[in-house]
């Protein structure tokens, strides 16, 4: 396959600079991919694992906290407020988090309360998601 440079970042970091043969992300419309001199895109992301497709069978997979992503068709830029790497991830801590954040939109008061339980949330799904899939990887 065709490798074209990736840019993954947030405000404050370089998280990834690299060549890839694919970029697999969820924007808010769902899943898609990116190859080598795709048409010019623009999306915003979810709050979801990118697979970074390095080389034959190598991946890198990133939870990002939604953001934006621009393929030109020479390269692809992701900008994001927070990545993780789901290896990274506690699963125990991860778990409780969601209990946490279930029990704060439950107990919201505000609108801009429960706007702000929902975000922590799907956070927290999101987390536990990731990991869960590892697991289903590794079996």
């Amino acid at each position: 396959m065709t490798k074209f440079p990736v840019l993954v970042c947030t405000p404050t970091e370089i998280v990834f600079e690299g060549e890839c043969e694919l970029v697999g992300f969820k924007t808010l419309e769902g899943w898609m991919g990116v190859l080598a001199r795709r048409a010019p895109f623009v999306g915003l992301l979810d709050i979801e694992e990118v697979k970074l497709q390095t080389e034959e069978g190598k991946s890198i997979h990133l939870l990002v906290d939604g953001g934006l992503i621009e393929a030109d068709g020479e390269r692809v830029t992701i900008v994001t407020s927070r990545v993780e790497n789901p290896e990274k991830i506690d699963l125990h801590l991860a778990e409780q988090a969601l209990k946490e954040a279930e029990k704060a939109v439950q107990e919201a008061q505000s609108e801009i309360e429960k706007a702000r339980a929902l975000a922590e949330f799907r956070r927290a799904s999101a987390r536990v998601k990731s990991l869960e899939r590892r697991s289903r990887t590794r079996l």
